[in-house]
């Protein structure tokens, strides 16, 4: 069974039940869509790129923000075998043009307000590759997605999928400076969904309220359990803590990925008198989700108590292996366990090991290492990057951790230097290699430094050439117009930058001293 057969199974167990939500609190519109109904749509999408000639193994780029619209189109491409490729919404024109170059798509299907983004990278696309337009407005050259599915069949196509086929590229952050691209089989996010629908408790009745970005590997793989437990998924289209608390009353929602900053947010509101949660009919609220970064444990504290009656679990997840909730500690050993990201999750195995791949002792730290059959297949087209970090069927994440004589797992630092800001994954060389173009700039090393909103804040160390002179506000307004929002530099140090006898940059003496000690965490 694949995820495209776990959705026709929903169907004929509750055909009439609410499967999807979306609220526009700005608009206030509301509109959803049953399992049928959402069934029905998917298979039209799915008839509509046959049609065009998108055959089992072609890439259909997907670029979109949180709408049903990106759920039903995801569904029918991957119902007739080609392969989703679902991108960052914040991505530039250069980060997808090196996508297209990657994945050579055949499809593109993206949404009126980005449309604007993806005109540069046009030119690198296949004649024959059609752009299908989401949205009120359709520009010239492309197809109104309306239009491409509306006289298709609404009858599933008989299209064999395999387990082991290919079923995803997604890009996440590389090392060298650009997205790097892993490949998701039917069997990795099959096993996601199982994984998670044990390892979380879900109801009959669950409404996942979803605003966090659904390209997230952490976002979507979470809400997949739904699909066989007949529970709702609510698009929640901007993020407040007004908004997120009126949905939560009115949906009757019952879980809320919630990424720290977030959190933060919501207590801020709440110590500001800009909301009050006990004006707020919250009953139906059970459980929040949280992890994808350091916290603090001050946070939890004050987020437990501003909501005692909603539990509160946290876990650890990349998205090589699959996604968020590879591991979770639950609510109930959230304040016993602080710091613990808990233990593997169901069809999840987890190591810590030496650098002679040999399991360390209770306390002693290694790098962690999990072994499942959600992970990725490899990285696409990568076989050397796939070699470094699947070793004998183990993925190693370049996380360095602890284990409790309990088998409880604390991470305790990044291997890869990897900063997690607001819960996006931010690779230093990224920042640091787009601050080496500025022409006063000399050197730059990025690293993380905490943040009690962020998580981590990006910070930069910069040595500027011999006589030139910079302020910070100078070099705070170059960065705007150089990063999307979640990568630029919230914090900028003018210093020395301290190297080793083999010139690498020493980020631990750098952490040391604008974080105040050396570990990431």
């Amino acid at each position: 069974m694949n995820i495209s057969d776990l959705l026709a199974w929903s169907v004929r167990q509750w055909p009439e039940r609410e499967c999807l939500a979306e609220v526009d609190p700005d608009k206030r519109k509301r509109r959803g869509l049953t399992y049928r109904q959402f069934d029905e749509r998917v298979n039209k999408v799915a008839n509509a790129l046959m049609e065009a000639g998108i055959k089992k193994g072609d890439r259909v780029l997907h670029f979109m923000k949180n709408r049903i619209e990106w759920m039903e189109s995801y569904f029918g491409i991957i119902r007739i075998g080609a392969i989703v490729v679902p991108l960052n919404f914040r991505f530039n024109s250069i980060d997808l043009e090196y996508v297209v170059r990657v994945v050579e798509p055949a499809l593109t299907i993206l949404e009126d307000e980005l449309a604007h983004i993806i005109e540069p990278a046009r030119a690198h696309l296949k004649k024959s590759s059609k752009c299908i337009c989401v949205g009120e407005y359709t520009p010239d050259g492309m197809l109104s997605y309306d239009q491409f599915i509306s006289n298709h069949s609404s009858s599933q196509p008989d299209i064999k999928i395999l387990e082991d086929d290919a079923l995803g590229v997604y890009f996440t952050s590389g090392t060298t400076g650009m997205p790097k691209p892993i490949l998701y089989t039917h069997k990795s996010l099959y096993t996601a969904a199982v994984s998670n629908g044990f390892t979380i408790p879900l109801l009959p009745d669950h409404n996942s309220v979803i605003y966090c970005p659904l390209y997230h590997t952490a976002t979507f793989f979470f809400w997949l359990p739904c699909l066989f437990k007949g529970g709702r998924g609510t698009l929640l289209l901007k993020f407040s803590p007004h908004h997120l608390l009126k949905t939560i009353e009115l949906e009757k929602g019952t879980e809320v990925n919630i990424p720290m900053p977030h959190c933060v947010d919501l207590i801020n509101a709440q110590e500001r008198g800009e909301i009050n949660v006990d004006d707020y009919d919250l009953s139906s609220w059970r459980l929040i989700n949280t992890g994808a970064q350091p916290y603090s444990p001050k946070v939890l504290r004050d987020l437990a108590n501003l909501l005692p009656g909603v539990g509160i679990e946290h876990g650890f997840g990349i998205s090589e292996g699959g996604g968020a909730t590879l591991t979770l500690l639950p609510p109930h050993e959230l304040f016993k366990k602080l710091g613990s990201v808990g233990k593997p999750s169901v069809l999840v195995d987890a190591r810590v090991v030496g650098p002679n791949g040999h399991d360390v002792k209770p306390g002693e730290k290694g790098e962690l290492i999990i072994r499942t059959e959600r992970m990725m297949k490899e990285y696409y087209k990568n076989p050397e990057a796939t070699g470094e970090t699947i070793k004998d069927g183990w993925l190693y994440t370049g996380d360095i951790a602890t284990i409790d004589e309990e088998g409880y797992l604390y991470i305790v630092d990044r291997k890869k230097d990897v900063v997690i800001s607001g819960g996006e994954n931010v690779y230093p060389v990224e920042v640091e290699n787009v601050l080496l173009t500025h022409p006063k700039i000399l050197e730059a090393a990025v690293i993380g430094t905490p943040d009690e909103k962020w998580g981590e804040r990006i910070t930069a160390v910069v040595k500027l050439k011999p006589g030139e002179e910079m302020s910070r506000e100078e070099l705070f307004e170059w960065c705007k117009g150089q990063f999307p929002s979640f990568k630029c530099p919230r914090r900028i140090e003018f210093s020395d930058i301290p190297k080793s006898p083999t010139n690498k940059i020493l980020k631990n003496e750098l952490r040391l001293k604008y974080a105040g000690k050396e570990s990431a965490f």
